[in-house]
């Protein structure tokens, strides 16, 4: 029952994280602080995030409530956790770079 009222707070700050790092992308592309490599492992780590997500909210949206959730606001936190430690990696990087 506790997961019921934290997995959709769950999903809404996993969602904030990818914004965050395609945004993110974007501004280091542009700027020139990461290469491309670590642009595109970035985008892609964003990509299959929110594809996983969507994946297991449309798995969840078909079941009944007293079934087993096809994800825990745990899962969510796990996963999202990969994209938001390399988007501050990348983040922290470029802040050196700036300073070095």
């Amino acid at each position: 029952a506790k997961n019921i009222s934290e997995r959709p707070r769950a999903v809404e700050k996993a969602r904030e994280v990818i914004a965050k790092a395609e945004k993110l992308a974007k501004g280091l592309r542009r700027k020139s602080k990461a290469t491309e490599a670590q642009i595109e492992k970035l985008k892609t780590l964003a990509t299959k995030t929110e594809k996983w997500l969507a994946e297991k909210e449309e798995e969840q949206g078909v079941l009944e409530r007293r079934d087993t959730p096809a994800f825990t606001s745990g899962d969510v936190v796990d996963k999202v956790g990969l994209l938001s430690a390399y988007a501050e990696q990348l983040r922290s990087d470029a802040v050196l770079n700036v300073l070095a």
